[in-house]
């Protein structure tokens, strides 16, 4: 394992509140990404442990996109790639997938056991109007609200050192009073948490492993080496690029829109990632961009990995 790893359950009391307009906008669909949870955890972090140390943890953690498990399944996102030997009305059905069965990856992506679509949750969108606070013009303001399955709960992987994983903790703690997403004071993304040790769930050991491929859990942003590679890849790897951005809190200030690379990336190489600083020149505190993610082994049958 490359560092100590945190593996946190979120059971949601209603459900996520996402979309447009909300927090650090530009979702993933069904579910949070790496940055806003690091939003959520940042403010978390400060109210607890004040500004230095809220640093020092964005800078040398990582932290996954918030994730899924139903009973002894661990959903990580689908892979950003095409599986092989596929008919068309195989590949069709892959590319709708959004969340996949950790332990199913390998085969998946070989082609030879592909994984059914399971309905984790409920979803209800509605669309209303909204003020830009930046143009003062109405907008259509989606309300997209998903509600976990029974038996459905959030995951997030961290990796750290072992004094600031249990300072995340706490900070998921709090923040889990405070909630995650759009219309907390109303009850959405307020959730408990729970922590489940590494060994019982199948991180410990894709964590852990050197693999024929590496699928990425959270933002990953390349330094300029990992472009090189990035730009080297061969079959089968693949990406899709996430465009973040927001305010800075609760304020009128906005951030820059950071390119990175999305949860669900498939890669040749282990990423290591960078953390950027992109304060505005009105913010009142630092703005860090965390692009460092875990990412786990995913051994391909036929290519070096379990037969």
């Amino acid at each position: 394992m490359k560092s100590d790893a945190l593996v946190l359950t979120l059971c949601f009391r209603h459900g996520i509140r996402q979309g447009g307009l909300v927090g650090d906008v530009n979702r993933q669909e069904k579910g949070l990404n790496a940055s806003s949870l690091w939003g959520g955890v940042g403010w978390a972090c400060n109210s607890l442990f004040g500004p230095a140390r809220t640093e020092e943890i964005i800078r040398f953690c990582r932290l996954s996109s918030l994730l899924w498990r139903r009973g002894d399944k661990w959903f990580v996102p689908a892979p950003v790639t095409p599986c092989r030997g596929l008919a068309f009305d195989q590949a069709r059905r892959i590319r709708k997938l959004t969340w996949v069965p950790a332990d199913c990856l390998g085969f998946m992506i070989s082609g030879k056991d592909l994984p059914e679509e399971e309905q984790l949750f409920v979803e209800d969108v509605t669309v209303s109007a909204a003020l830009d606070r930046s143009t003062n013009a109405a907008v259509p303001y989606y309300r997209r609200r998903i509600i976990p399955r029974e038996g459905v709960e959030g995951v997030v992987i961290a990796e750290g050192s072992e004094k600031m994983l249990e300072d995340i903790v706490h900070a998921f703690s709090l923040l889990g009073d405070n909630g995650l997403g759009g219309e907390r004071s109303s009850g959405w993304g307020v959730f408990h948490t729970g922590t489940v040790e590494p060994e019982r769930t199948p991180f410990a050991r894709l964590l852990r492993n050197k693999g024929y491929r590496y699928l990425t859990l959270g933002s990953f942003l390349p330094s300029s080496g990992e472009i090189e590679k990035i730009r080297a890849m061969k079959d089968p790897a693949g990406y899709s690029i996430c465009r973040q951005r927001g305010f800075v809190g609760e304020t009128d200030v906005i951030k820059p829109t950071v390119a990175s690379i999305g949860h669900g990336a498939l890669l040749d190489f282990c990423p290591e990632g960078c953390v950027i600083d992109i304060t505005p020149p009105a913010a009142e505190h630092p703005v860090l961009f965390n692009g460092m993610t875990p990412y786990i082994a995913v051994d391909i049958p036929g290519e070096g990995g379990d037969k």
